[in-house]
């Protein structure tokens, strides 16, 4: 996900993952920073226009961060009505999607590195070597398909794990932490990640 993501808890059964708090309110200061850069000129210097070339730049940024702020990405899984609800887009233009929890098989996490296509070597940190450890975690559709709810860098692993074992429970789903199917299990520095 571009943005930071959090789990909240809703009323009843309900959990929401969606952009966390803390990212609206930095793409809010940003369009605002951006747009006082832009009404500048107008404002307090006398110019007769924002439209003038040498403002691309400053319509640029309240474009950019405009989108930013205006970006959605959520899931919301209802346990009460036993159904996992994605939206994402703009707030406006945001598309949906509907699962009911009895077309899901399992809620897993893979780790692999990202950019070697291979599971990081036994005793390898979050950071070592010239690859990133990547943590993805995903629902798993009955028919094989892998919906990815949020992917971060091995130093969010346990973040990641427990926010996938809160999601298992509400759905009533199995959890699985693995490397990606393709790749072998054997990193004993996270006993959590093997099959």
């Amino acid at each position: 996900m571009i943005l930071g993501v959090r789990l909240r808890l809703r009323e009843g059964r309900r959990l929401t993952l969606g952009v966390a708090p803390l990212s609206r309110a930095v793409f809010a200061l940003l369009f605002g920073l951006s747009l006082y850069i832009l009404l500048f000129g107008v404002l307090f210097e006398g110019e007769a226009s924002v439209l003038r070339p040498d403002n691309a730049l400053s319509w640029i940024l309240v474009v950019v961060t405009a989108a930013g702020l205006l970006y959605e990405e959520r899931w919301t899984f209802d346990g009460e009505l036993r159904t996992a609800e994605g939206r994402f887009g703009l707030l406006f233009l945001a598309r949906k999607s509907r699962l009911p929890f009895s077309e899901l098989k399992e809620v897993r996490i893979e780790r692999y590195r990202k950019g070697s296509g291979q599971e990081p070597a036994t005793g390898a940190t979050a950071r070592s070597g010239p690859w990133r450890t990547i943590v993805r975690l995903a629902l798993v559709a009955e028919d094989g398909r892998i919906i990815v709810l949020d992917t971060a860098g091995g130093l969010r692993a346990e973040e990641l794990r427990r926010t996938a074992e809160r999601i298992a429970r509400t759905c009533g789903l199995p959890f699985r932490a693995s490397a990606r199917p393709s790749m072998d299990a054997s990193d004993s520095s996270h006993p959590w990640l093997r099959d």
